[in-house]
């Protein structure tokens, strides 16, 4: 019995180290296939390397606490990038651009000044944000 808890143990830390890569490749697909189509070129390559480098970044700060601590943050850290994506899809389908910093402090006034495109895009943007939470669904009930 503590064998079989023991690998069980062990192979959901390894499985730990591809939850943020995964879910950041998740991301970055369902934000450009449903915004561009799929495109099958160079920059799926690029898209698969950087998600996993930020991915594996994000992972080795999570364990350097303890884990129910690392928990938490994974948690945070999950929520943070479904908000950074989601906002960013909807952001998209409201102004046909994608956000930078600057453009954030004039948001809340154009989306005041656009509140009919505003719901449109967020109700437009519901299924993929589903699909954004798909993750930390996962997570939590594996955590």
């Amino acid at each position: 019995m503590t064998n079989t808890l023991n690998r069980k143990s062990k192979l959901n830390k390894r499985l730990f180290w591809f939850v943020f890569p995964v879910t950041i490749i998740l991301y970055e697909f369902i934000l450009k296939i449903s915004i561009f189509g799929f495109v099958f070129d160079d920059s799926i390559l690029f898209t698969v390397l950087f998600s996993v480098a930020a991915g594996m970044l994000l992972t080795a700060i999570v364990t350097l606490f303890k884990p129910k601590i690392g928990n938490i943050i994974t948690i945070v850290a999950l929520l943070a990038l479904l908000l950074l994506f989601g906002s960013q899809f909807v952001y998209f389908q409201i102004f046909r651009k994608f956000y930078i910093v600057s453009s954030i402090q004039g948001a809340g006034e154009a989306i005041n000044k656009f509140t009919t495109s505003t719901i449109k895009g967020i109700v437009v943007s519901i299924p993929f944000i589903l699909l954004f939470l798909l993750p930390l669904v996962i997570y939590k009930k594996k955590a």
